[in-house]
């Protein structure tokens, strides 16, 4: 019996730092609007922990606050744009170069470029060479060059073009994806021509390759550029060009469209640049991030009840979607509830306690009598009750009845177990109550044994005079209740 007793002791405070340490969760379906784990919100007591999950919630376009203003960090959807310039504006450059007559240098029976180009060089830069060039061949010679140089530039802004289109399917595809993180129905058809797969690796990858190839254009041009300064460096080409309005016309042209394309090049370059498209990744993550379900932070109860206002409202008030908000108040207090604890009892019960007297006749005789010592009535002692309770009054939940039952223990010179079985009433409203019971109780009490008797004499001396017998007996207890 007193290991049942101590059973009790145990499981009592184990109750209740278990009760302590756990976290309940009140789950809300955003998509059927329907709670769930209510139910555990009725056995929730003070100093306990809950917390909030919502599930199938969209949190690129929601936002969600609680009690305590839980928020979410959020950003704003924006796509990746190119402040690019027109391409149009180079090529109308380059084309103004054509009227230029150039029929007789693009004769097929002209020299290669590179023969033509050592022709040039042995002209205006062979310091050996003291001859003088005829005013129409210098003039031949640089429209050559200018038209070399224009129909690199052409090739040039080909590959740009081509370049360009790239990276707008790059960014037609990441756009795609960040805009279907604003569908709110997501077993829609268009969020699933929207939300295509994104090959991370392979964005970065044709991205540095794009970097690179942008960089050898950049090179290529600056190099191309710097051939054609130099080679209009020359005193008589300088001169030529001075004089000859056509030539001067072309070369201004061509030196304009020089620079607008190394320009594009430059803005090209950046449009793809390693933060520019960390900054496109960083906005997918962080959308990705906020597809999972919303939990609070835990909430302790620090009262006998609390109310949980929810409020999920759209990051956009221009968004069209509609608002919710609600709240709940729990425990809603139930009639019933289970409970321990531990008091002290009073019983009728009647133990008698019986000793021997013994008088000397002679030296080898002695007369013994057995003598009953008269005890009261009644004893008192430590129960441990398990209380099954109801509130009879709504309004009055500070009123309960309980019935009762548990093992307990004597505080007599032999310590002895009880068995206690009864009811009562409780006091109180939070986790822990006052509780008064009746009691009728079991257990075993001292009676005389039935081979003494107490008017006989003995010629030797009595043993175990008295016996264990089983009895019953009403009693009251005074207590408290740990409520589970």
């Amino acid at each position: 019996m007193k290991t049942i007793l101590l059973f009790f002791l145990s499981f009592g405070m184990i109750a209740q730092s278990f009760a302590q340490s756990k976290t309940d969760t009140i789950k809300l379906n955003f998509q059927t609007k329907h709670f769930d784990g209510m139910d555990n919100l009725e056995k929730i007591k003070r100093g306990e922990f809950y917390q909030l999950k919502i599930t199938n919630i969209n949190l690129n376009l929601y936002k969600v606050s609680i009690e305590t203003k839980d928020t979410i960090i959020t950003s704003t959807l924006t796509f990746p744009t190119f402040d690019m310039a027109n391409l149009g504006g180079i090529e109308d450059v380059l084309s103004n170069l054509s009227q230029i007559a150039f029929a007789e240098i693009l004769a097929p029976n002209k020299i290669s470029d590179e023969k033509k180009q050592k022709k040039i060089d042995s002209i205006f830069f062979n310091t050996k060479s003291n001859a003088v060039l005829k005013d129409t061949s210098i003039k031949n010679i640089i429209k050559t060059k200018i038209l070399e140089e224009k129909i690199f530039l052409e090739n040039e802004i080909r590959t740009i073009k081509t370049d360009k289109v790239t990276i707008e399917k790059i960014t037609l595809s990441i756009q795609k994806k960040i805009l279907s993180y604003s569908i709110l129905d997501t077993l829609s058809t268009y969020y699933k021509s929207l939300s295509t797969g994104i090959n991370i690796d392979k964005i970065l990858t044709e991205t540095d390759q794009l970097r690179l190839k942008i960089q050898q254009i950049s090179t290529d041009l600056d190099k191309h550029k710097v051939n054609y300064l130099t080679f209009t460096s020359d005193e008589q080409v300088k001169i030529k060009i001075k004089n000859d309005t056509e030539l001067k016309d072309a070369d201004s042209l061509l030196l304009e469209s020089f620079n607008s394309t190394i320009k594009l090049v430059d803005e090209l370059y950046e449009s793809i640049s390693n933060d520019k498209i960390m900054s496109w990744l960083t906005i997918l993550i962080n959308k990705d991030n906020n597809k999972r379900p919303y939990i609070s932070l835990p909430q302790q109860l620090n009262g006998s009840e609390t109310s949980l206002k929810i409020s999920i409202i759209p990051h956009k008030e221009d968004s069209g979607l509609p608002s919710y908000m609600t709240t709940i108040k729990f425990p809603q207090r139930k009639r019933t509830y289970v409970g321990i604890g531990m008091g002290f009892y009073g019983a009728t019960f009647k133990s008698n306690t019986y000793s021997t007297s013994a008088t000397v006749i002679d030296s080898a005789h002695t007369n013994y009598k057995v003598v009953n010592e008269n005890n009261q009535r009644g004893e008192i002692g430590l129960v441990t009750l398990l209380h099954f309770g109801w509130r009879p009054c709504k309004n009055h939940d500070w009123f309960a009845l309980n019935l009762s039952t548990g093992p307990a223990l004597s505080f007599t010179t032999t310590v002895k177990p009880r068995i206690a079985l009864g009811g009562g009433v409780a006091f109180g409203r939070n986790q822990q109550m006052l509780s008064i019971n009746a009691l009728y109780m079991a257990g075993y009490v001292d009676q005389k044994s039935n081979v003494y008797d107490t008017n006989t004499t003995y010629n030797y001396k009595p043993e175990n005079v008295t016996v264990n017998k089983l009895a019953g007996a009403f009693g009251l207890s005074l207590g408290y209740i740990y409520k589970f």
